[in-house]
């Protein structure tokens, strides 16, 4: 799956993993545009993961997936729970085999993972979600 830095004002595709650029809150809008905001930190960081979990919940709900790799702290977890409780699917590195624990742990322990796996299948998985989300979508456009 193509990999780039989000930009301001830029329209969401599907199968594109999107990263927040340094010191800047990456949010999806209902419009289907990514936005870059200077807000105030969240949990101590900026870009907040949970600031853009939260946003995606709200907006695409069971299309989102969240995915929690390798970290320190809590950020995450929270906007993680958000993508479960709105019918989206979750991945968490699985902490025992993380170089940083912290972050895939606390987002376990929310209870709220679908599947816990090793770094090297991650990006498997979520080509598997990614043609599913596709099928489903063509079979409620007919």
């Amino acid at each position: 799956m193509p990999v780039r830095d989000a930009q301001d004002g830029e329209v969401i595709e599907a199968g594109i993993i999107y990263i927040a650029q340094p010191d800047l809150h990456l949010v999806a809008s209902d419009d289907g545009l990514l936005h870059l905001l200077s807000s105030n930190k969240v949990n101590r960081m900026r870009p907040s993961v949970d600031t853009l979990f939260k946003s995606v919940a709200i907006h695409y709900g069971r299309r989102a997936v969240a995915v929690i790799l390798t970290g320190s702290g809590r950020d995450g977890a929270a906007g993680l729970a958000a993508i479960k409780l709105a019918g989206g699917t979750t991945i968490a590195q699985d902490p025992d085999l993380s170089q940083f624990r912290w972050m895939p742990k606390a987002a376990v322990a929310t209870g709220c993972v679908d599947y816990i796996l090793p770094l090297g299948s991650i990006g498997l998985e979520l080509e598997r979600i990614e043609a599913n989300l596709s099928v489903n979508a063509d079979k409620h456009e007919r």
